[in-house]
Order: C-alpha cells, then structure tokens, then sequence
C-alpha cells in the first residue's frame, strides 16, 4: 500500500476521535488517480504503485455524526470553495462560500431554503432576508459611506426605502408598480414632505423651511398652481403685490400668471 494511503489513513484516525469519521477525497500530485479513504481501511481507487505524490490535495471533506450522518460539507467547485453545516434531518442549517464576487454567509430554514444571507459585493456589504416562498423581504447595505434599508411587502407589492445620504436622512414609498410616490427627507435642516402621481410626478410638497411652513401643489406637468405659505418654489417672474408669509395663498393659472393673491399683513 502506498505510503500516502497510510498518511490519509493516520488522518482519519485521528479526525474521527469523539465518534465522528471523517471521509476524504484524494488527488495525487502526480496522477488522475483518486481514492476515498475511511476509517475501515477501504480504498474506492488508488494511484498506480510507482506514483509518491510530494502532497496530498484534499477536493473534498464529509464530516458525520456518530449515527453516520453527515452534518457537514467541504468542497471546492467551479464557482469556488464551500462550506455546508447540515441538520439533524440532513438539511442545509448554514452555508459559507466564496465566489467570483465575494463571500457569501447563507442561514437556511428547516427545509433547507436560504432565508437570510450575508454577503460582498466588491466592497459593498449587504444583508437580505426573505419569506417562506423565496422572495426577498428586505435589503440593508452600504454604499460610499451612505446605509440604506429597503422593506418590501412581497413580489409586486409595495415597498419602503430609508436612506442616509450625506448625513441627511429620507424615506422613500413605492407603488406595486415599483414607482416612487411619496418621500420624507430633511434637507439643510429642513424637512420636507413629497407626494407624486402614477407618473412620478410631483403633485403636493410640504416643507419647513426657516421656520416658515408652506404647501405647494403642482398640475400634471409639474407646474405651481397653488402655494399656500413662504415658499421658494414660486416661478421666477411672478410678482406679487405683498411679500408671501405663513399665511399668504397664491393661485396661479397655466401661464404662471396670479390668478388670486391672499395674504395675510
């Protein structure tokens, strides 16, 4: 028997104190031949006699219980190496692999499907997690410095979007549709409140600025109709007879001419 196998049997010896064994998957370094060595001594394939590899290059490892069942997995594949750690029933519990676009860390329900995951993209982290049906749920990552967390209801449904950008926070709303339709974010200080049509477009914004409140609503092409308060959004051109303050009201018609001026001095 070649001395390599005597080595891969010492291994398993050893690797199978505490009732465990442990199977491994031999190349030879200087052949296509392979063998799969247990603790009984058996042999699945061998390298010819004249074959003394230098090494020994393990492809793959099988970890089993006392019972015989394996609880773990090591192996490398085309899309690189994996780890596997499986339950009792033989179903995956946590997976650990590296691909070509970085480590992924997999947590599997009881019936082995992948429900949370921790992974890099470059140098971007992300965590996801999902439903009993496979479909995602939730997303937190980082990108340049900036998290963002993004909670949807389910496919085709509804989500919502926290972001930090810049050290100003925003919330964003999506329709089933995947359409932006209302938004909160704080701005130089202030916050403000957007509402937008089917279209995306901007119908309503309330915002806070200086203090001084304000509500302004837009027709479909975006145009101010109305402004309600001091606001800056009011088109350049329009003249007023009175300064605007909180309690001015402004309507204007498709020209941007004023068609009703209130105000409240």
């Amino acid at each position: 028997m070649p001395i390599w196998v005597w080595i891969a049997l010492s291994l398993c010896v050893v690797l199978s104190i505490g009732c465990a064994s442990v199977c491994l998957w031999v190349v030879c370094d200087r052949c296509e031949g392979s063998a799969s060595v247990t603790t009984d001594g058996s042999t699945a394939a061998s390298c010819p006699q004249s074959a003394s590899p230098s090494r020994i290059v393990v492809t793959g490892l099988k970890v089993v219980d006392d019972k015989g069942r394996v609880r773990a997995l090591l192996s490398v594949g085309q899309a690189g190496p994996a780890l596997v750690l499986l339950r009792d029933d033989g179903a995956n519990g946590v997976t650990l692999s590296v691909g070509p676009h970085g480590p992924t860390v997999a947590v599997h329900d009881l019936e082995g499907e992948p429900r949370a995951s921790m992974r890099m993209i470059g140098q971007q982290p992300l965590i996801e997690v999902g439903d009993d049906d496979g479909g995602g749920r939730g997303v937190l990552t980082v990108f340049e410095r900036s998290p963002s967390l993004e909670v949807a209801a389910g496919e085709g449904e509804g989500r919502v979007e926290l972001t930090v950008f810049k050290g100003e926070p925003g919330l964003r709303l999506m329709d089933q549709a995947g359409r932006y339709r209302g938004g909160v974010r704080v701005l130089d200080d202030a916050p403000e409140i957007e509402l937008l049509d089917s279209g995306e477009r901007t119908r309503a914004y309330f915002s806070l600025h200086g203090g001084a409140p304000s509500l302004v609503l837009f027709d479909e092409q975006e145009r101010v109709r109305t402004v309600i308060g001091a606001s800056s959004l009011l088109p350049r051109g329009v003249k007023l007879s009175s300064p605007m303050d909180e309690a001015a009201v402004v309507l204007l018609g498709e020209e941007a001419k004023v068609g009703f001026e209130a105000s409240g001095r």
